[in-house]
Formats: structure tokens, C-alpha cells, sequence
């Protein structure tokens, strides 16, 4: 399966995105919202390189350890302790079930005894006994319920939104890239109609909103990438 966003590309370039969720593997879209997040990103920025522990000399990338003020959003947020480039050739690790580690006192979504029984209603939690247990206990009870409210379908507008998070992609990208909402709204519009002249037109009859199109189009993806973060 191919994977795409290695290094965060061109917005206009549609063949640098996938054009399906099914694209890119379940596991490696948190990170694909997560190197646009820009809390992520400020993270990274004030990140602190230690090469002792992280350096991979096949690319020339070294990791960082969270700055100090990072370090709890990292933890419960980001769930990493290590912060990896967001524009950069390599990606976190997204595997189900690994992606967060009880030593840092978040949760743990699938038990690591492969003896136990892996079914999607199944959660395990882990927690620190050397740090405060309170707050752990506050972020698994939030985790939790949104983990319930997924299973039972209560998020169904998360759900259905997957087959536009390529899209959303390149919208955040876009205006990452200081593009104007007309300019996004065209130039979908010019992709969407091809060579098909009366479909242009459609997309510019008089009565569109091209600007509220693509802010809406924002909106939604910045929604999905807050929820991805938390949720996969």
C-alpha cells in the first residue's frame, strides 16, 4: 500500500496526496494530521536535539526531547516522548495498541498479552504508580468515553468524514502555504471538472460561495485533525 507525506508537499500537487483513506495505512493518518498540528509543530521547534539517544545517520535526523514546558502535553496529548521532524522522512509509530506507552501514564488500548482477547469493545488502561494518579485517572475517563462513544456510533460525523481527509489534507496544507480561500475553492473546482466545461460553470454559478466553501472546508478539517490526534 502506498504510502504518501513523507515530506509535507506542495498543496497544488494532487498526485502527492492519496485520493482514498484507504491510501495510506489506519495507523500512519494520526501522524499525517499530527506533523500539521501546530501545536506539534511548536513543539518541536523548542524541542531540545539529543543525539546520544535518537540519531539516524541515513538521513540525518536527529530527535528531540520535549522542552520542559512540552513535556505534559507531549505525555497526554502527543503521547510521545520523543518528538520526531514533522517535515521530515520519518514517521512515528502508530501501530494499534503502541502507541501509547503505560510508563508515561497514558493509556493503553490493546493489552499486550497477545492471550488476551483483542476485540474492539476490549480496553485495557495502564498507569504510573511513580507519578500522581489523579490525572492519569481524569485522562483515561476522557479517553474512555470517547473510545464508548466511537464503538457505539455517537461519532458518527468523525466516521463519515474519512473518505475527506485527503481532502482536509490539503486544505490545511493550503493554507499553511498562504493560500487564499478563492484560490482553494478554484482550484478543486478546476480538478473536480476536468475537461467538462458545464461542471466548471456549475461550481461558478452566481449564487456560489466560494470563499464560505473553503473556510467551511478549514473548519472541518481542523475538527477531524483534533479528534484524529485523540482518538486513533
Amino acid at each position: 500500500m502506498t504510502t504518501y507525506g513523507l515530506i509535507i508537499p506542495d498543496w497544488k500537487d494532487a498526485e502527492a496526496y492519496p485520493k482514498r483513506y484507504e491510501d495510506i495505512y489506519e495507523g500512519d493518518w494520526r501522524w499525517q494530521f499530527l506533523r500539521r498540528y501546530p501545536e506539534y509543530q511548536q513543539a518541536w521547534r523548542r524541542g531540545i536535539p539529543d543525539e546520544d539517544v535518537t540519531y539516524h545517520v541515513d538521513i540525518g535526523e536527529v530527535d528531540r526531547k520535549p522542552a520542559p514546558e512540552d513535556s505534559e502535553l507531549c505525555r497526554t496529548v502527543f503521547r510521545l516522548r520523543r518528538l520526531v521532524d514533522p517535515c521530515g522522512e520519518r514517521r512515528i509509530c502508530n501501530g494499534p495498541g503502541n502507541s501509547w506507552n503505560a510508563s508515561t501514564g497514558a493509556l493503553t488500548i490493546n493489552p499486550p498479552d497477545p492471550s488476551v482477547p483483542r476485540g474492539r469493545d476490549f480496553v485495557m488502561v495502564g498507569f504510573d504508580l511513580n507519578t500522581p494518579l489523579k490525572p492519569q485517572i481524569d485522562r483515561a475517563y476522557y479517553d474512555l468515553k470517547f473510545q464508548q462513544q466511537a464503538l457505539n456510533n455517537e461519532l458518527v460525523s468523525f466516521k463519515k468524514q474519512k473518505n475527506k481527509w485527503p481532502r482536509y489534507l490539503r486544505v490545511i496544507d493550503a493554507v499553511d502555504q498562504g493560500a487564499t480561500p478563492t484560490e482553494i475553492y478554484n482550484k478543486f473546482a478546476e480538478e473536480r471538472a476536468g475537461d467538462d466545461d458545464e461542471k466548471l460553470d456549475d461550481f461558478y454559478r452566481p449564487e456560489s460561495q466560494p470563499d464560505a466553501t473553503a473556510m467551511g472546508w478549514h473548519s472541518r478539517a481542523l475538527k477531524v485533525m483534533e479528534m484524529a490526534i485523540r482518538l486513533l
